[in-house]
């Protein structure tokens, strides 16, 4: 079988992505619509993940899916006694009617993924140093962590018993990269593209923050780009800081997309909301973290709600329906009352993924926040410009968000530009701004998978 594999014709692709559908991660929809759309194309595609369910997934002829469980880490352990600690302190504290004892620690981000820390200056030098590096170790590399050796045999098996043309491994997260590695053949015969949707270091170092991650994580992202075939990403901003970090190393880019068919239906790109009787929706979709700060947002809504006419003003609504943190939740309804926004503001939590697309896909503004992220480039920009809804983002001007929008015909605004942001919304609301994608840009995977296809015969062909 092995022998009838290699000498076939046929094009075949491996693909190793830790999410895939029906996970909610939207990164699992890169190399899923990707691959779809190859298979489409006459390409044998076997997709490797360890999302549960993906297997059952409808895909077109030509495309299988593994799933591959992974293993139980210690940091699965060691969350599972947090969690029975604290329902044992909580137990008793309910039977004895006491309040509960008050932390005024700070959150420590590494270890027990957010709880509070009791005494700030028992924690404070080489004690809590000590406790981030080794609750770093916890967590290392990244949450697949657990699934780089299952992971690693199932590339393994795959190679030598369905020999694939070539390989894709995706990340983030980026133990991706170590377990395609680890499964690879010493001969290299099968050529290896490394896709990353984010830079490995920089963000490995902003969610991991302890003194031994910069030089480990350069280390490993230098050792897979110098042993992969070729590295790939998503945008021209990461493809040149990638270019000039590993000079030598075949780098370029294939945007990311949206799979239209998998989107609701598109109606009408023409205004939306304007002068009519219906609803205005700003809607930012998604969870609120790490630096996407929402409060110049709630300004900018606030300073665009004052242009509008008394009785207009019943129509705007703002929407943050996503897990939203509680430190950014108390801000967002401070300022809110502060701007007379409040009775205008919703947060709803979390909806399940097509529930949320449907929602979207009635909006008058998608908001997306990208703040301080140099080279990433939120999913919700290319679902919004794939529903043809005006597209508000909000980030700084010369990251790859701020690059890629304005290819999109969105609207790009630094985080202090309150005015810019409502003279936006004014924009989508008179029906000025509509969704609709300057003429020769895609964002369907169907189109972009031309060029997946042209990079992967390239690479191929090279061996």
């Amino acid at each position: 079988m092995t022998e009838q594999a290699r000498s076939s014709p046929e094009r075949r692709l491996l693909v190793v992505a830790y999410h895939a559908p029906p996970g909610r991660a939207v990164g699992g929809m890169r190399w899923w619509g990707l691959s779809r759309h190859l298979a489409l194309r006459g390409w044998r595609v076997h997709l490797i993940t360890s999302q549960e369910g993906a297997a059952r997934e409808e895909v077109p002829p030509g495309m299988t899916v593994e799933e591959v469980p992974p293993l139980a880490t210690p940091d699965d352990a060691y969350r599972k006694f947090k969690r029975a600690l604290r329902k044992r302190r909580g137990q008793g504290t309910g039977s004895s009617g006491s309040a509960p004892r008050k932390l005024d620690g700070p959150l420590d981000p590494e270890v027990g993924n957010g709880d509070l820390v009791a005494g700030p200056k028992q924690k404070k030098g080489t004690l809590r140093r000590l406790r981030r590096d080794l609750g770093g170790l916890l967590t290392f590399p990244d949450e697949g962590q657990g699934w780089i050796l299952p992971a690693s045999r199932a590339v393994r098996r795959a190679l030598d018993q369905w020999a694939p043309s070539v390989m894709v491994s995706t990340g983030p997260p980026h133990s991706v990269h170590m377990a395609a590695a680890w499964g690879r053949r010493a001969d290299r015969s099968v050529p290896w593209i490394v896709d990353f949707r984010d830079a490995w270091s920089d963000v490995a170092r902003a969610h991991l923050d302890v003194r031994w991650a910069p030089m480990v994580f350069s280390r490993l992202e230098a050792s897979v780009v110098g042993a992969a075939d070729h590295t790939l990403t998503t945008t021209p901003e990461l493809a040149g800081i990638y270019r000039r970090r590993f000079p030598g190393s075949l780098i370029t880019f294939l945007p990311n997309g949206v799979d239209l068919a998998a989107l609701p239906a598109v109606g009408d790109p023409g205004p939306r909301e304007s002068s009519g009787s219906r609803e205005f929706h700003v809607i930012h979709l998604g969870t609120l973290y790490h630096n996407r700060d929402p409060v110049p947002t709630v300004r900018g809504f606030g300073a665009f709600l004052r242009t509008l006419p008394e009785p207009e003003r019943s129509r705007a609504r703002l929407s943050f329906i996503g897990t939203v943190r509680e430190s950014f939740r108390v801000r967002i309804e401070a300022v809110a009352r502060e701007e007379g926004v409040h009775a205008h503001l919703e947060m709803p939590g979390p909806v399940p993924r097509e529930e949320a697309l449907q929602i979207l896909s009635r909006a008058s503004v998608s908001l997306v926040l990208a703040q301080d992220q140099e080279t990433a480039v939120p999913a919700k920009i290319y679902e919004a410009a794939g529903l043809r809804i005006p597209a508000l983002v909000v980030t700084e001007s010369g990251s790859a968000s701020a690059g890629a929008g304005r290819r999109l015909g969105a609207r790009v605004h630094d985080p202090d530009d309150v005015q810019g942001m409502a003279e936006a919304l004014e924009a989508a609301w008179s029906g000025e701004w509509t969704g609709v994608l300057p003429q020769g840009v895609s964002v369907d995977y169907r189109e972009l998978s031309g060029d997946a296809e042209a990079l992967l015969t390239r690479t191929a062909s090279r061996r």
